[in-house]
């Protein structure tokens, strides 16, 4: 059995709006970097048309979700920028041309022109219709497979290419009165069933082409070049028929006829609203399911005009024949274990009860009116991308933290990804861009590193002793052993009973089994954080405790890139509520709850409380803060506030040196400074797979971008992929 059987990809064009449906007037984001390269987000027509784009995925449940992760990082940035993305085909509200934007293209003329001569000869309304481009290609063994059984089959996967073409052809119509979205549009008074943007009337469509022929390529091309000739069009780069076959190179008539073919290209689908990515994983998989269906079923005729049914839908005789189809549609997905019968059902079944888009678009703006009906619609999926601003979605499941971080990042600079294996600390990830291929193992591991680097700055007492051979300050302390008896651990706390510690596992991150006594401890309190480290180590470090300021320095290739401080799990007392109570409220703050950083209620929590004088059941007064741990990691409710503008550059290069005393790539490197006036500091470790999750999204100050910088050290992002033009 072969289970790469195709390829599916989509681009989705969509307009950039103000909040009242007017058309953004501001330039192509710069967060996205250079469109050109950018293999996710680039732009179509002006300056605010978005094309959203996955690049080709071996299905299309990994295709819908790389589109939308694609759609929440831009939802996202749009969001920011007080600017949201137009559901719908039709436009939006429109400037007049005198106020309208086009692209900007810099050095390339060629594309300026373009564009223009795409204005005079169609206007800038037509442009300014969106949709939906789905990618499909068959692999050549699944097709050789096929072939097998299959008699009816043409010889090569090209003449294959254009059997599906001929009948799809035939067929369209059917697409067009399951998921035309367009029956209504702004400021005119023409309204279509199905698709005003497929219509014969309004719809995007060359001015006048002589027949194309689709009997097999050659006679494609010839007829391609008659057009061209002609000059009906300038270029098979502005032929807008329902279909296209694609090279994998460039787009010109010259190159497709030298060439083998790469995929067919699907034209007609509009946006669908009801789904925030503008293309449901159902119309996905229908779709892919029709496509194989034209290419292993008989080419009937039963062609109607596809532009006649998306202005006046279609009749009972015309339903009866789709919903037939349907039915040919499940039995090829059932003979060839296609997997998709489940979201053709859910289709069929829609159809029946009379749900279509249409249908549901009319519904919409009979009930709220056109603008503010897609509006509501754009708004309610910015705040749902807001919502997954820390996650990216695999297989059904959100994965959080730094490998989210990184493949967001990853798609702000169009580099190509795939989870090859999604697990909570050890995610492994490809990459791709420029003809180049890294794995990146739980964000921060990469070919470059040393296997044994990680070992070194996980065990806490062999990174000491490396630091200090360095020249670089760390806290005075002793190792012990699970070994000692209770009554050797008594005599040891008689050389502490005076002295500020810190006690902790030897090995453990994430502040996991640490005990921080700013003041002496008790014996009882002493002996209590020593067993609670025990059950994290078999080893044991008690070190002197240090006065200041925590402070995350993240090194990247040898550059601190970023710089926060951690504060401790607090919380601010209103006159009412207890401490616990407060940490119930504290811990469902967005920050806290997408990033998994709620204050954890443990031992050490109760320890500090206890020492200061509070129990959870106390009441704080109005404004007063109240500390609930000394130490500082997220991981236990602590808060990151980024200070990289503001750290000293001398701290910077303390830390760059701390993570080159490892030969660390990508380096955590946690440093106490009391004061950022003067020289004095200690280092309190260092971490070759750091979480930086907390420098990426700090609580508070702007997000950095580690993972650019990651992607960067390895030649997958360039310096022409971070030019912009605007």
């Amino acid at each position: 059995m072969i289970s790469n059987k195709y390829n599916i990809g989509i681009e989705r064009e969509g307009l950039r709006t103000t909040k009242n449906g007017h058309l953004a007037k501001t330039p192509h984001p710069e967060v996205f970097g250079n469109r050109n390269t950018n293999a996710f987000v680039t732009t179509d027509f002006g300056a605010a048309q978005l094309e959203l784009r996955t690049t080709p995925c071996p299905s299309t449940r990994e295709c819908y979700e790389k589109l939308l992760n694609v759609t929440n990082v831009v939802l996202e940035e749009l969001r920011k920028a007080g600017e949201y993305l137009w559901p719908y085909s039709m436009p939006c509200i429109l400037p007049s041309i005198e106020n309208f934007n086009f692209g900007e293209y810099g050095d390339n003329v060629k594309e300026h022109e373009y564009e223009m001569y795409l204005y005079k000869k169609y206007g800038y309304e037509m442009y300014c219709m969106s949709g939906i481009h789905l990618n499909f290609s068959i692999h050549e063994k699944y097709y050789k497979e096929l072939k097998k059984s299959n008699s009816n089959l043409p010889d090569s996967l090209e003449d294959g290419y254009f059997k599906i073409l001929r009948n799809y052809l035939k067929k369209v119509w059917m697409l067009i009165a399951l998921f035309g979205a367009t029956p209504k549009q702004y400021g005119k008074e023409y309204e279509a069933t199905c698709s005003i943007r497929n219509s014969n009337k309004q719809g995007f469509k060359n001015l006048h082409l002589d027949s194309i022929n689709y009997e097999n390529k050659d006679k494609h091309i010839e007829s391609l070049r008659k057009n061209i000739k002609e000059g009906n069009i300038i270029s098979i780069s502005e032929l807008y028929t329902p279909i296209r076959i694609k090279g994998k190179w460039k787009y010109d008539v010259d190159d497709l006829a030298s060439h083998p073919i790469s995929h067919i290209e699907v034209r007609v689908l509009d946006l669908d609203p009801f789904d925030k990515t503008a293309i449901s994983l159902e119309e996905i998989d229908f779709i892919t399911a029709f496509l194989f269906h034209c290419l292993l079923s008989d080419e009937k005729d039963i062609s109607f005009d596809y532009r006649k049914v998306a202005e006046e839908g279609i009749t009972e005789e015309q339903r009866k024949i789709l919903i037939k189809e349907i039915n040919e549609i499940l039995k090829t997905d059932k003979k060839y274990e296609l997997g998709f019968e489940k979201n053709i059902k859910k289709v069929l079944k829609e159809f029946k009860q009379g749900i279509t888009l249409s249908t549901k678009v009319n519904k919409l703006v009979e009930e709220k009116g056109f603008v503010n009906g897609l509006m509501d619609l754009a708004k309610q999926y910015n705040e749902e991308a807001k919502e997954a601003k820390y996650t990216v979605i695999n297989l059904g499941k959100k994965m959080y933290d730094s490998p989210a971080a990184l493949v967001r990042d990853a798609i702000l600079r169009g580099v190509d990804y795939r989870v090859l294996d999604h697990r909570e600390n050890n995610s492994i990830i490809e990459f791709k861009k420029h003809g180049k291929k890294e794995y990146i193992v739980g964000a921060t591991q990469t070919r470059k590193d040393n296997y044994i680097v990680h070992y070194l700055t996980n065990d806490k007492f062999e990174a000491k002793e490396i630091l200090q051979k360095n020249k670089l300050k760390t806290p005075k302390g002793i190792m012990i052993s699970n070994k000692l008896s209770e009554e050797q651990l008594e005599d040891l706390y008689e050389n502490y009973e005076e002295k500020a510690i810190v006690i902790k596992p030897r090995t453990t991150n994430g502040g996991v089994g640490i005990t921080v006594f700013a003041t002496p401890p008790t014996k009882s309190q002493f002996l209590k954080a020593v067993n609670y480290a025990f059950e994290f180590d078999n080893d044991v470090l008690i070190e002197q405790y240090v006065q200041g300021d925590e402070y995350r320095f993240l090194i990247v290739n040898g550059k601190c890139i970023s710089v926060v401080t951690r504060r401790s799990a607090q919380v601010i007392g209103d006159g009412r509520h207890t401490i616990e109570q407060l940490i119930e409220k504290k811990n469902k703050e967005e920050w806290h709850v997408l990033l998994d950083t709620k204050i954890k209620i443990d031992s050490p929590l109760r320890t500090h409380l206890t020492k200061t004088g509070r129990t959870l059941e106390d009441i704080p007064k109005k404004g007063e803060i109240v500390k609930l741990r000394k130490n500082s990691n997220c991981s236990t409710g602590g808060e990151s506030i980024s200070l990289t503008d503001k750290v000293p550059d001398r701290f910077k290069r303390i830390a760059e040196k701390a993570a080159k005393a490892f030969e660390s790539y990508v380096c955590g490197v946690d440093i106490l400074i009391n004061d950022l006036t003067k020289d004095d500091y200690c280092i309190l470790e260092t971490n070759a797979d750091p979480g930086y999750d907390i420098n990426q999204w700090p609580y508070e100050g702007p997000d950095a971008h580690i993972g650019i910088e990651i992607l960067k050290m390895l030649g997958l992002i360039t310096e022409e992929d971070e030019m912009y033009e605007g």
